[in-house]
């Protein structure tokens, strides 16, 4: 394929440029003044311009993640536990996804739990993030689901939040955060090709997957 960007700028060069690529080689990159095309071409891009960029590459993606919190109901600005959860009763979806909140910004000034998020929704999972990602926190729908009760070991790394009587409260910390449970929800429908787009429009080409979620 023979594609001609032209009218376009470079990031470290003044003036206006001219690029032709064949067989995806760039063969040629010159000033517009002095550019000479070779031939006809299949594709030809005015930049009008607008700066022409390399595609971007992520060293360190946690993908998965990304899309699960893609479409995640934003709680960044909540002050209270109660605002949350009103934000939270908004969503619809069979799989309610939170991220963003601070505890130490809410008026109850404590993470929340799984007893608050079940007067959001009893049979619908639910699950928050703080906003450093390193907690989060599940309604009992969600523990139900993920396998996690009062007999439940802490896995290595992590650390399930507890009420006094033992059973757990819904927060989880580091490796007790539950990815498998979030795979399968991203790949049960989710917002997959959603991310994939938003990436290919913000020019991120590729991505190395960082492991974990």
């Amino acid at each position: 394929m023979e594609i001609l960007f032209e009218n376009f700028r470079l990031y470290d060069r003044d003036d206006i440029w001219c690029m032709e690529i064949r067989g995806g080689v760039i063969e040629s990159l010159s000033k517009k003044e002095h550019f000479k095309g070779r031939g006809k071409f299949s594709k030809i891009y005015d930049l009008k311009e607008n700066y022409l960029l390399p595609g971007f590459v992520d060293a360190h993606m946690h993908f998965s993640a990304l899309v699960a919190l893609f479409s995640a109901i934003s709680l960044r600005e909540c002050r209270s536990i109660e605002e949350m959860k009103e934000r939270l009763k908004k969503d619809e979806s069979d799989f309610v996804i939170g991220w963003g909140f601070d505890h130490e910004l809410f008026k109850e000034k404590r993470i929340p739990t799984r007893e608050d998020l079940d007067e959001v929704f009893k049979e619908v999972s639910i699950i928050i993030f703080r906003l450093d990602g390193h907690i989060c926190v599940v309604n009992s729908e969600a523990l139900k689901i993920i396998g996690i009760d009062k007999n439940t070991e802490d896995p290595e790394g992590g650390h399930i939040g507890r009420s006094p009587d033992g059973s757990p409260n819904g927060i989880l910390i580091d490796n007790a955060i539950p990815s498998k449970y979030l795979l399968v929800a991203i790949i049960s429908g989710m917002a997959g090709p959603s991310v994939s787009l938003a990436f290919v429009l913000a020019g991120l080409t590729i991505i190395f997957f960082a492991g974990g979620v």
